[in-house]
C-alpha cells in the first residue's frame, strides 16, 4: 500500500511540474515540440481543414459558364430582356456594386455565347472589360483576349472557352492579390 501511495505522489509531482517553467525549445536532434508549438501546429491544421472544407462549398458552385451551359441543356429560351444592360456600367460606383455587376456581365456573356449570339457577347465582354478596369483588375482583359474573341465570333465553343478562361483568370488574379471579397462578390453577381 505504501508503494502505491508513493507512486501516486511521484506521478502527481511529475504531472504538475513547475508552473513557472520556460517553454521548452525544440531539440534539433530529437525533434521535440514545445507545448506552444504543438498547440500552434494543431490550430494551424484545424484552420487549414476548415478552409479546405469551405473552399469545397465555394468551388462546388458552378461558374457563370457552367450555369449558362445548364440553362442551354434545359432548353431555356434566350430572352435579352433578362440580361443586364451592357451600357449601364456608369451606374455602378462602388467596388461592391461593380464586382456584383461584373459577375452579372460574366453570366450574361456566358449566356449570349452559349446561345450563339456573338454580337451581344462582344458587348458584354466590353462591359466586363470596362468594369474590370474600374476594379483595377490587371492583365485579364488583355488586347490578346479581345482579339481572340473577335477572331472566334463565329465559333461558339471558342467563345465559351475564352469566357471561361477569362473568368478563371479574374478569380485567380483577385485571390493572388488578396481580394477574395471582390472575387466572391463577382461569383454572387453571376448567380444573380
Amino acid at each position: 500500500m505504501k508503494k502505491l501511495i508513493y507512486s501516486i505522489v511521484v506521478i502527481l509531482v511529475l504531472a504538475c511540474g513547475n508552473s513557472h517553467q520556460e517553454p521548452r525549445s525544440i531539440d534539433v536532434f530529437t525533434d521535440e515540440e514545445t507545448p506552444l508549438e504543438e498547440e500552434e501546429r494543431i490550430v494551424s491544421t484545424r484552420i487549414l481543414k476548415e478552409l479546405k472544407n469551405a473552399s469545397k462549398v465555394v468551388y462546388a458552385l458552378p461558374s457563370p459558364v457552367e450555369m449558362a451551359d445548364i440553362l442551354h441543356k434545359t432548353k431555356a429560351v434566350y430572352d435579352v430582356e433578362i440580361l443586364n444592360n451592357p451600357n449601364s456600367i456608369s451606374n455602378y460606383v462602388t467596388d461592391y456594386t461593380r464586382a456584383l455587376n461584373l459577375g452579372v456581365y460574366f453570366a450574361d456573356l456566358s449566356f449570349t455565347s452559349m446561345f450563339d449570339y456573338p454580337q451581344e457577347a462582344m458587348k458584354f465582354m466590353g462591359s466586363a472589360q470596362a468594369m474590370s478596369d474600374e476594379l483595377n483588375i490587371q492583365g485579364v482583359f488583355t488586347e490578346e483576349v479581345m482579339m481572340r474573341l473577335e477572331e472566334n465570333m463565329s465559333n461558339k465553343d471558342s467563345l465559351i472557352d475564352i469566357v471561361s478562361s477569362t473568368y478563371v483568370d479574374t478569380d485567380l488574379y483577385l485571390q493572388d492579390n488578396e481580394r477574395p471579397i471582390i472575387a466572391k462578390a463577382i461569383l454572387a453577381g453571376a448567380w444573380l
